[in-house]
């Protein structure tokens, strides 16, 4: 029987973090019997294959040239030789096609009940931050928070994502898991996805890093007044890296603010939005009455503060971005 373990996200919840880990440690893996396929592998994850299932590339990522029926044809020689394979990408929670991924896995020798899909789910007011900060830095959005958690609500709609996927590989193989920060679930996602596949975690290390960072809320704004720009998102996401680094050095001192771009009313009204549905997921997957632990981060304003660049701020991150790349 050939087995796969099918991690589909969702989006910000150390997915890249896992998908480093798995193909950083290839070889071992491949040995305990847990092939982590280089098929295409882009950044770690499998999301060119997530992307062509799931409809296409979007505006945001840059394609590549192998169609899907290439990738399914190097899939199956995977699946021929291992005994099980594991597929991660959070692109295909994000274009969800259940139905088009279970026939892409037949194609490759793996059946619908022999796939364990595995999803992390976030608290969904610091997933709209994550995936906000995510959209500006990466994806060209130039619009406000508060415009963004109108056009994504429906993502974070738990009960309705695992429902599609529940309707194709069945309730009982799907892995569900809360992810809440400061910890993952089980302390580290990587151990969490080991124990899933039913693998030792000895001889394997976890270094502490942050692979997928956010940016500052004020260094944000700047990204975000760049995005208005007509150039591509590859364009407008080509200083990225320096202001993750910026964000970085900056830290601590107080030459940037990090308002707080919710607070504790926008927050609760995201929740009450999703605590049916949040309810129910509890229930059918976790034996439990509450998905997440509702507690407010400490020290949060009662609303949302302003983020407006100075001048002054912007010639500190102009002048940083001029000593990165003085070409």
């Amino acid at each position: 029987m050939k087995r796969c373990l099918l991690h589909i996200g969702a989006p910000k919840t150390g997915s890249t973090a896992l998908q480093k880990f798995l193909a950083m440690n290839h070889e071992r893996l491949r040995r305990l019997g847990l092939h982590y396929p280089e098929v295409s592998l882009r950044g770690f994850g499998h999301h060119d294959i997530a992307f062509l299932v799931g409809g296409g590339y979007p505006t945001w990522a840059t394609p590549q040239d192998r169609p899907l029926e290439e990738l399914v044809r190097d899939l199956a020689d995977t699946v021929a030789s291992s005994p099980m394979v594991a597929l991660s990408s959070e692109n295909f929670y994000l274009l969800p096609n259940p139905p088009g991924v279970a026939q892409l896995l037949e194609q490759a020798g793996i059946g619908a009940g022999d796939v364990r899909v595995i999803v992390y789910l976030r608290r969904q007011d610091e997933a709209h931050l994550s995936w906000y900060n995510q959209a500006v830095k990466a994806q060209g959005y130039s619009g406000s928070i508060a415009d963004n958690i109108g056009e994504t609500h429906s993502l974070w709609d738990y009960a309705a994502q695992l429902k599609r996927w529940a309707a194709v590989f069945g309730a009982d193989n799907l892995v569900v898991r809360t992810y809440q920060l400061p910890d993952a679930p089980g302390g580290d996602i990587r151990r969490d996805f080991l124990r899933i596949a039913g693998l030792p975690e000895d001889g394997f290390d976890f270094p502490r890093e942050n692979v997928n960072s956010r940016i500052n809320a004020e260094i944000l704004e700047f990204q975000r007044l760049i995005n208005q720009l007509p150039l591509s998102p590859q364009q407008k996401r080509g200083a990225h890296k320096e202001l993750i680094e910026l964000t970085a050095q900056t830290t601590g001192t107080s030459l940037f603010t990090d308002a707080a771009l919710l607070g504790a009313k926008e927050r609760a009204a995201i929740l009450a939005r999703h605590a049916e549905g949040n309810a129910a997921v509890a229930r059918a997957y976790l034996k439990r009455d509450r998905l997440f632990d509702d507690a407010m981060p400490p020290g949060l304003p009662p609303s949302a503060a302003r983020t407006e660049l100075s001048c002054e701020k912007l010639v500190y991150i102009l002048g940083w971005l001029i000593a990165k790349r003085p070409n």
